[in-house]
């Protein structure tokens, strides 16, 4: 489900010492891309899991027995691992009912095995975030998975700011308007020193040509303003030289994107809209909404999603009343550093007055110390799953 624009994905994503990237085509290969033929594109549930699950057990067959532990991040294709007698562990980045079939059938079988596995000593499953920990604890209560920080060490990439004058715009997909809002308000020397007469003004915006490509503006700047916006689509996409902008404006269209974890673990200074209307997303959320007629919370722990919000769901990603309470969950608010702008006009205002310096200082030190607790979650999770005692590999 990684974004398609990722380069190299393989070198990139596992490019670790003690990790090779499988390139390896064969039966198996054949049979996920016949079963899930869009996996990198699209959302489609997945019909027939019980006939995918014998599929896989029989394509797999004398190969199952040099598995050590199935490793499962789509919820409903843990199934595949069950019954196999493996130690499953499971990291998640996508709400519980993802891929799921919508018919009443499907979750009803689904909610007690899902549950079944969780609570299995030889399962070890955990979530990507807070925001996602809450859904889940919502939808089927006790055990509540652990929440463990995704560090996206495969960026391979520091903050080194090389390109001290240009920010990294990172906008939403399917938009094309915030650019231009940014190059309207700086065009016309807003920020230049010394007073121009109306006329110039005028001239000026009538000789002005703001280049674009596929409709959309890759670049924004003003005479005077210290800083130069530009989108990825003029970079080379890759972590090395994102990691050398002065900062990053991020769009967020989800609550809990990877490309923000990306950004923060390079300790790059990231500016985010603070308006609580820019946290209304269109992800189609409510698909995936729904609780578990056996849900029970866990003994001596008030359930996530607090009581007050009685009447409201978590996946109403266009309800304000549900988003005042689902941003308290996203580490959008939660971590550290994380730099908050009222709007544009705001946004131009605060970045020449920001100290970068103190702000990649305060998000290094965090990221350090969220890793080494990060390590000890996984280590732990891993040994009362399997029962090794070995040094895991955070990826």
């Amino acid at each position: 489900q990684y974004p398609q624009w990722l380069p190299n994905k393989c070198e990139t994503l596992y490019s670790h010492a003690r990790l090779t990237c499988d390139t390896v085509e064969d039966d198996i290969t054949e049979m996920f891309r016949r079963r899930l033929p869009h996996s990198a594109t699209s959302k489609d549930p997945i019909e027939g899991i019980d006939e995918f699950a014998e599929e896989f057990r029989a394509v797999a067959g004398e190969r199952l027995a040099q598995v050590d532990a199935f490793l499962c991040t789509v919820a409903y294709l843990c199934l595949l691992a069950e019954g196999l007698g493996l130690p499953v562990l499971g990291y998640f980045g996508h709400p519980l009912l993802f891929m799921v079939p919508r018919s009443d059938a499907a979750r009803e079988s689904f909610w007690p095995r899902f549950h079944a596995m969780a609570a299995s000593e030889t399962v070890g499953f955990a979530v990507s975030d807070p925001f996602l920990q809450m859904q889940y604890d919502y939808q089927v209560g006790a055990p509540r998975l652990p929440a463990i920080r995704t560090h996206a060490l495969y960026t391979g990439a520091t903050h080194f700011p090389a390109r001290p004058n240009e920010v990294l715009v990172m906008d939403r997909p399917h938009e094309c308007v915030m650019m231009c809002i940014i190059q309207r308000l700086l065009s016309g020397g807003a920020w230049s020193s010394g007073e121009r007469s109306r006329d110039d003004r005028e001239n000026e915006e009538e000789e002005e040509e703001w280049p674009t490509k596929d409709g959309r503006l890759r670049s924004a700047g003003g005479q005077g303003y210290p800083y130069r916006f530009l989108t990825r689509a003029l970079t080379d996409r890759s972590f090395a030289t994102f990691s050398q902008f002065r900062a990053v404006l991020l769009w967020a269209y989800d609550m809990d994107l990877i490309t923000f974890y990306e950004f923060y673990s390079m300790n790059t200074p990231i500016f985010m809209p603070s308006h609580l209307p820019k946290y209304r997303f269109q992800q189609d959320h409510m698909d995936y909404e729904g609780q578990w007629a056996g849900r029970r919370d866990e003994k001596g722990r008030p359930r996530m999603w607090p009581e007050a919000t009685e009447g409201t769901s978590p996946f109403e990603e266009e309800s304000l009343d549900a988003v005042r309470f689902t941003v308290g969950f996203s580490d959008y608010f939660r971590l550290p550093a994380v730099q908050y702008f009222d709007s544009i006009p705001d946004l131009l205002h605060r970045l020449p007055q920001t100290d970068f310096f103190d702000v990649v200082q305060k998000m290094a030190r965090f990221n350090q110390d969220s890793l080494i607790e990060s390590s000890n979650s996984w280590r732990a999770l891993l040994r009362r799953t399997t029962g090794w005692d070995a040094e895991l590999l955070l990826l």
